[in-house]
């Protein structure tokens, strides 16, 4: 699986994500997340968040973190759950 649509709720919303699986190893997956809600760009500080999980200890982690971009953590957590819970 490459590339797939996920849909995250948030505060009783559904938003919609396209995810690309850019790495798939034993040791680890890279993602790319892009967002298509104006409310998803504004929270995580771009169109575009790199995600890098890794398998053994099923850390989650952002890669391209914005220093004061302002995310949600609520939101943010709900995402990597996700995102987790995909690639199991």
């Amino acid at each position: 699986m490459n590339s797939f649509t996920m849909h995250i709720n948030h505060e009783g919303k559904q938003y919609n994500c396209y995810v690309q699986c850019l790495k798939a190893s034993a040791e680890e997956q890279l993602y790319l997340v892009n967002f298509c809600d104006t409310y998803l760009i504004n929270n995580f500080g771009g169109k575009q968040v790199a995600f890098s999980l890794d398998r053994r200890s099923q850390v989650l982690s952002r890669l391209n973190d914005a220093g004061n971009a302002f995310m949600d953590a609520d939101l943010k957590e709900n995402l990597w759950r996700r995102i987790k819970g995909l690639a199991a």
